[in-house]
């Protein structure tokens, strides 16, 4: 939670290109999307319950599924109401998340193991650096589906928002064996 804190929280000396970045992670956050159907979102593919509260409509590229997920985080509404962000690459995406972490104070060091390719196939190498250094759109996808099961939501709702199809599959993504 800190860290989404850090890397959500408003700085005005940030470059345009990494506003426009941080605007993407709210609406990422709130939504737990892949990156391909964030990029697709438009101030159309929200819209209004009869309380006037946000839901996102979202069709997922990989599923074909059509998902409806209620946006309750208030950055996030800001975020809608005051012209969503531009659609950038993911790949820019992914390179622009470790420079808006390194700039907003995501820097404790970990420990990761990364999957590398050698001569004799593939092997879990351990490395260490800062964590905005492995910042992906993966990353807030994941986290907002871990948020999800710690506060309780059924698997069922998660899987709904998620497009897993069983709940093995959701076990494995969230690193959680019941």
């Amino acid at each position: 939670e800190e860290e989404v804190e850090l890397i959500t929280a408003p700085n005005k000396e940030l470059p345009d290109y990494l506003k426009n970045t941080q605007r993407i992670v709210i609406i990422h956050l709130a939504t737990g999307q892949r990156v391909s159907d964030i990029m697709k979102l438009t101030k159309s593919s929200f819209i209004r319950d009869k309380e006037g509260d946000y839901i996102a409509r979202i069709i997922q590229q990989k599923t074909g599924k059509e998902v409806h997920i209620p946006i309750i985080e208030n950055k996030a509404i800001e975020v809608i109401n005051t012209g969503l962000f531009r659609a950038i690459s993911g790949q820019n995406y992914n390179d622009y998340l470790k420079e808006l972490g390194k700039r907003q104070g995501v820097n404790q060091e970990i420990k990761s193991k990364e999957r590398k390719e050698t001569k004799h196939g593939y092997r879990q190498i351990e490395s260490k650096g800062e964590k905005y250094n492995y910042l992906s759109s993966h990353a807030f996808r994941r986290t907002k589906l871990s948020n999800l099961y710690k506060q309780g939501v059924p698997e069922y709702h998660i899987m709904n928002i998620s497009g897993h199809s069983r709940s093995e599959m959701l076990h494995t993504y969230l690193g959680y064996d019941p």
